[in-house]
């Protein structure tokens, strides 16, 4: 049995926006359940479904015939906010996301090959009551990519292959948040606030909405066969989801220990002497400084977002 070494790289559609914005990413890997069963791994061995088209566009050199797979995923976000001073709980009200993916791909001869594939890697949104304490933020935002990618694979060697793409992405994104009128400034050199109008006054309402803007990227790939009893790969682990785990705290959860527990510290190290990559998304800033504090191995964010972009 043969084993690969996948290395793919992507080149993502990155967006500025002055002042200052809280921002908030998705990444979306449900793109086939073939992937999907593996829990995401499709780089080093791929799927024969074409979906490597996304994941490594080597993967489908010196494959013969026509593939043509497609599937729809349904997302639906859920969660709540409980006011910390008034105990008051907010239902977050997303509706289910259709998010779609198709390949298809072609083996022209033994060393050539052809595909095609739609997906959406990014987006989703959040959507809370006009009434959600954390209006002033943000209360109903979105984003959606499509990303349209035309490959081509090439193996010129048995044991090599290659692969590009060329992503030609459509993107639209809404913002929408409450003004607070304390903050505002009256004109005579002071705020609202400072002469008595309540914090959190509702304002107006500030909507920022774009669609149709396209960007360009590339997906390269490479897959070595090295030997039939030799395998290379990656592995890695993320300490928490949205949930904290017994041994470390999430960002999206209740802080319980403070970072990582004495268990937590032993999970990194025991990762550290197996060769895994320590995946720090995820997790609260505490459990964020102690893994770099234990760790004698660099970490990786796989899937993280900036706070703020000034």
């Amino acid at each position: 049995m043969s084993r690969s070494l996948g290395l793919a790289t992507a080149l993502l559609l990155a967006v500025a926006v002055p002042g200052a914005v809280i921002a908030q990413g998705f990444s979306v890997n449900e793109h086939g359940s073939c992937v999907m069963g593996r829990g995401g791994t499709g780089v080093a061995l791929p799927c024969d479904d074409g979906s490597t088209v996304l994941f490594n566009p080597s993967g489908f050199a010196g494959t013969t015939g026509w593939t043509l797979s497609g599937g729809v995923t349904l997302i639906k976000a859920m969660g709540s906010f409980t006011d910390d001073l008034t105990q008051q709980q907010t239902e977050l009200q997303n509706e289910l996301v259709p998010v779609p993916h198709a390949y298809l791909t072609y083996g022209i001869n033994q060393q050539w090959a052809a595909g095609f594939g739609f997906f959406v890697p990014y987006g989703l949104g959040t959507e809370w009551p006009a009434t959600f304490d954390g209006r002033f933020q943000g209360y109903d935002n979105s984003l959606h990519t499509m990303y349209f990618q035309p490959t081509v694979a090439w193996q010129p060697h048995p044991s090599i292959k290659l692969g590009a793409g060329f992503d030609f992405v459509v993107g639209s994104l809404k913002l929408t948040q409450r003004a607070d009128l304390s903050e505002f400034d009256t004109g005579a050199g002071l705020t609202f606030g400072q002469i008595g109008i309540p914090h959190h006054t509702d304002f107006a309402n500030g909507k920022l909405e774009a669609s149709g803007a396209t960007g360009f990227g590339g997906n390269f790939g490479v897959t070595w066969d090295a030997t039939a009893w030799l395998s290379l790969g990656a592995r890695y682990m993320t300490l928490t989801w949205s949930n904290g785990t017994r041994w470390a705290d999430s960002s999206g959860d209740t802080a319980l220990w403070g970072g990582l527990t004495d268990f937590g510290r032993e999970v990194v190290l025991e990762m550290n002497r197996l060769g895994m990559m320590v995946d720090v998304s995820h997790v609260s800033d505490d459990t964020f400084r102690d893994v770099m504090q234990v760790s004698k191995a660099p970490v990786i964010a796989s899937h993280s977002s900036v706070r703020v972009i000034r």
